[in-house]
Protein backbone atom coordinates (compact mmCIF):
# COMPACT_ATOMS: atom_id res chain seq x y z
CA UNK A 1 0.00 0.00 0.00
CA UNK A 2 0.97 3.72 -0.16
CA UNK A 3 -0.93 4.65 2.49
CA UNK A 4 1.06 5.22 5.87
CA UNK A 5 -2.16 4.34 7.97
CA UNK A 6 -2.56 1.53 6.13
CA UNK A 7 0.75 0.42 7.13
CA UNK A 8 -0.15 1.38 10.62
CA UNK A 9 -3.02 -1.08 10.82
CA UNK A 10 -0.94 -3.57 8.75
CA UNK A 11 1.29 -3.49 11.78
CA UNK A 12 -1.64 -3.59 14.28
CA UNK A 13 -3.10 -6.54 12.75
CA UNK A 14 0.33 -8.34 12.71
CA UNK A 15 0.94 -7.54 16.54
CA UNK A 16 -1.90 -8.69 17.52
CA UNK A 17 -1.05 -12.12 15.93
CA UNK A 18 2.28 -12.71 17.22
CA UNK A 19 3.90 -11.54 14.15
CA UNK A 20 6.25 -9.43 15.56
CA UNK A 21 8.95 -9.26 12.89
CA UNK A 22 5.99 -8.49 10.36
CA UNK A 23 4.94 -5.45 12.61
CA UNK A 24 7.62 -4.05 12.96
CA UNK A 25 8.46 -3.54 9.21
CA UNK A 26 5.08 -2.55 8.74
CA UNK A 27 5.08 0.43 11.16
CA UNK A 28 8.41 0.97 9.78
CA UNK A 29 6.79 1.43 5.97
CA UNK A 30 4.49 3.65 7.48
CA UNK A 31 6.77 6.09 8.92
CA UNK A 32 9.34 6.08 5.62
CA UNK A 33 5.63 7.49 4.41
CA UNK A 34 5.03 10.21 7.15
CA UNK A 35 8.17 10.38 9.52
CA UNK A 36 5.94 12.21 11.84
CA UNK A 37 2.78 10.04 12.65
CA UNK A 38 3.00 9.85 15.94
CA UNK A 39 -0.31 7.08 16.33
CA UNK A 40 2.96 4.56 14.67
CA UNK A 41 5.34 5.76 16.30
CA UNK A 42 3.46 5.02 19.73
CA UNK A 43 2.49 1.46 18.50
CA UNK A 44 5.84 0.86 17.44
CA UNK A 45 6.81 1.78 21.07
CA UNK A 46 4.67 -0.14 22.98
CA UNK A 47 5.47 -3.10 20.61
CA UNK A 48 8.99 -2.61 22.01
CA UNK A 49 8.26 -2.19 25.59
CA UNK A 50 6.32 -5.26 25.69
CA UNK A 51 9.18 -7.21 23.70
CA UNK A 52 11.32 -5.96 26.71
CA UNK A 53 13.39 -3.52 24.47
CA UNK A 54 12.49 -0.51 26.79
CA UNK A 55 15.99 1.71 25.50
CA UNK A 56 14.15 1.20 21.83
CA UNK A 57 10.76 1.48 22.89
CA UNK A 58 12.11 5.18 24.71
CA UNK A 59 13.85 6.41 21.54
CA UNK A 60 10.46 5.74 19.45
CA UNK A 61 7.94 7.72 22.72
CA UNK A 62 11.32 10.24 22.13
CA UNK A 63 10.34 10.99 19.08
CA UNK A 64 6.87 10.95 19.50
CA UNK A 65 7.10 13.53 22.09
CA UNK A 66 9.31 15.49 19.93
CA UNK A 67 6.57 16.08 16.96
CA UNK A 68 4.01 16.62 19.65
CA UNK A 69 5.53 16.94 23.39
CA UNK A 70 2.06 16.75 25.31
CA UNK A 71 0.69 13.72 23.36
CA UNK A 72 -1.36 12.00 26.58
CA UNK A 73 -1.39 8.24 24.97
CA UNK A 74 2.40 8.39 24.30
CA UNK A 75 3.42 10.17 27.86
CA UNK A 76 1.14 7.61 29.80
CA UNK A 77 2.80 4.40 28.03
CA UNK A 78 6.41 5.76 28.41
CA UNK A 79 5.33 6.63 32.48
CA UNK A 80 3.90 3.03 32.80
CA UNK A 81 7.15 1.61 31.03
CA UNK A 82 9.52 3.73 33.59
CA UNK A 83 7.14 2.78 36.33
CA UNK A 84 7.40 -1.05 35.88
CA UNK A 85 10.94 -0.74 35.22
CA UNK A 86 11.69 0.62 38.84
CA UNK A 87 11.99 4.65 37.73
CA UNK A 88 9.38 5.86 39.54
CA UNK A 89 11.37 9.39 39.41
CA UNK A 90 10.89 9.53 35.41
CA UNK A 91 7.48 7.52 35.57
CA UNK A 92 6.34 10.65 37.98
CA UNK A 93 7.43 13.12 35.90
CA UNK A 94 6.30 11.88 32.62
CA UNK A 95 2.57 11.17 34.64
CA UNK A 96 2.82 15.00 35.99
CA UNK A 97 3.30 16.58 32.04
CA UNK A 98 0.54 13.45 30.85
CA UNK A 99 -1.88 15.08 33.71
CA UNK A 100 -1.17 19.27 32.49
Amino acid sequence: PRSYFAWQVIGHWHQRRGELSTAREAFRRSLQLNPVNVPTLHAWGVLEWRCGHTELAAKLFKDALTIRPRNPFVLQSWACMEARSGSSDGAARLFRAAAT
